[in-house]
């Protein structure tokens, strides 16, 4: 595995850590696309 050594301050470490440690927003063309249903599943199976 490739690794490189990234060089920043304390302050920006701190910063990219809460970036990295925050939830994720969502995405709504994914959410979208959990909601649907797959072609194989039951019309009446809920989401």
């Amino acid at each position: 595995m490739e690794s490189t050594l990234v060089r920043m301050s304390a302050e920006g470490f701190e910063a990219f850590i809460q970036a990295v440690s925050a939830p994720a927003a969502p995405v709504p063309e994914m959410v979208a696309s959990l909601r649907r249903k797959a072609p194989w599943e039951k019309a009446t199976t809920k989401r």
